[in-house]
């Protein structure tokens, strides 16, 4: 098991605690996977900023639209349609104290990373158009 199958088990136990339980698997591959689009696409783009590429990976609004669809489906092909869910709730019920208090750490700095990341590209893509740069 993987770092990203404790992130997933840990928005999956999440969904069923506040009620959610008969689409838990769903709510927890769409967060999963919203949240490594974001962080992907905020990759992509501040590499796009920092070394100023002509050719764009995300060419335009559809590229991210496209791109974070794909992973979202893909998240949720790989949790839910395999029956993946299941497997990781079984392997990580019991999860001692000390890792349950690591992993709601975890869980919850990644999505401030995320929004770290957002607001590095911003900064880098507004001091960009500051100094000339076509924007």
């Amino acid at each position: 098991m993987t770092f990203f199958d404790y992130l997933y088990y840990k928005y999956y136990r999440y969904q069923i605690k506040v009620g959610n339980a008969d689409i838990a698997p769903f709510g927890a591959a769409i967060a999963f996977g919203v949240l490594t689009a974001v962080t992907l696409i905020a990759i992509i783009e501040i590499v796009e900023v920092v070394f100023r590429l002509r050719d764009r990976i995300l060419n335009s609004q559809y590229g991210i639209v496209v791109l974070g669809s794909a992973i979202i489906a893909g998240c949720y092909i790989f949790f839910v349609t395999s029956g993946r869910y299941r497997d990781v709730a079984a392997h990580f019920q019991n999860e001692s104290d000390r890792q349950r208090r690591l992993g709601i750490l975890c869980a919850i700095l990644w999505p401030l990373l995320v929004l770290v990341l957002l607001g590095v590209f911003v900064a880098l893509a507004r001091s960009q158009c500051n100094y000339g740069s076509a924007c």
